[in-house]
C-alpha cells in the first residue's frame, strides 16, 4: 500500500505510547487531536519506496518519544478472509475496522518485508485499516530510522481481488482502482 493518511507526534516517553489508546483509535475521524506539543491533524501521505515504505521522518516530522498513526481506507466487494502484512523496525500495532489485529513492541530490529502477519476479515465496502508506530529515545545513527510498509493479501501472500482504496486528495475523499497507484516521484535536489 502506498496511500496514507498520517497523524502525529503523540506521546510516548520511555514507551509509554505503545500501551496508550490515542484518539485516533477511538475517534478516527476527528479532523484535529491533542499531539504530543501541539494540536495535530490528519495528513495524506504517500510512499516512494519500491516496497510501499512509508518515512514517518518525512510524513510527521521527526520526532523520539513518539507515537504516530497511518490510516488507510480499502474497499472489497465481498467478505474476504486477508492477511495484513507489515515491515517495521519500531513498535507497531494494526487495527482493522476498529479491532486491534496485531502488536508488537520491539525496537530497531531490524525490517524486512511480510516481517509480521495480522489476520483479518475484510467486510464487504469500506474497511479501515490503521496503523500505529511508536518510536523510541535511542540517538544512535541506526535507531533513527521511523518507517513501516503494509500489504494486504491472501493465506498464501498472493493477490486478493481487491480493486479499489479511498483516499484523501485536496481535502476530497477520492476512489482509486489499486492497479492506478503508483509510488510517489522522488525528489530531486
Amino acid at each position: 500500500m502506498t496511500e496514507w493518511n498520517v497523524v502525529g507526534p503523540f506521546d510516548s516517553t520511555d514507551g509509554t505510547g505503545f500501551a496508550k489508546s490515542y484518539e485516533p483509535e477511538k475517534s478516527p475521524g476527528a479532523a484535529r487531536y491533542e499531539g504530543k506539543t501541539e494540536p495535530v491533524s490528519w495528513k495524506p501521505a504517500q510512499s516512494d519506496a519500491i516496497y510501499g515504505s512509508l518515512e514517518l521522518n518525512t510524513a510527521i516530522g521527526k520526532h523520539k518519544d513518539a507515537a504516530a498513526y497511518a490510516a488507510a481506507t480499502i474497499v472489497s466487494e465481498k467478505e474476504t478472509p486477508a492477511e495484513i502484512r507489515i515491515a517495521s523496525q519500531c513498535a507497531v500495532q494494526v487495527f482493522l475496522n476498529g479491532k486491534k489485529i496485531f502488536e508488537h513492541d520491539e525496537y530497531h530490529h531490524g525490517s524486512a518485508m511480510d516481517q509480521y502477519t495480522a489476520t483479518g476479515v475484510l467486510k464487504p465496502g469500506a474497511n479501515e485499516l490503521l496503523v500505529k508506530v511508536c518510536q523510541n529515545n535511542q540517538t544512535e545513527a541506526w535507531a533513527q530510522t521511523w518507517s513501516f510498509a503494509a500489504r494486504v493479501c491472501d493465506a498464501t501472500g498472493g493477490a486478493l481481488p481487491l480493486k479499489q482504496q479511498m483516499k484523501t486528495k485536496d481535502g476530497a475523499i477520492e476512489t482509486v482502482e489499486l492497479g492506478r497507484l503508483k509510488p510517489a516521484a522522488k525528489e530531486t535536489k
